[in-house]
């Protein structure tokens, strides 16, 4: 009885540290996730810019034709 009891604590102290990893991973993830997330609206902005000196650079054309 005493080895199942053993068995049994040990099995959730298992547990416990594979939560702890989720956890800790989740964080990662969620950190990993904004740092793309800003990555990706600095590119959209400088693109939005590039299309903006663009549209102008077209309508400038536009009228000396």
């Amino acid at each position: 009885m005493a080895e199942l009891n053993a068995l049994i604590k040990e099995r959730k102290e298992l547990l416990a540290k594979i939560h702890h990893i989720e956890h800790d991973y989740e964080g990662l993830e969620n950190e990993d996730n904004a740092k793309r997330s800003i990555e990706l609206t600095m590119q959209k902005t400088e693109l939005l810019e590039k299309e903006k000196s663009l549209t102008s650079q077209l309508s400038f054309l536009k009228t000396q034709i």
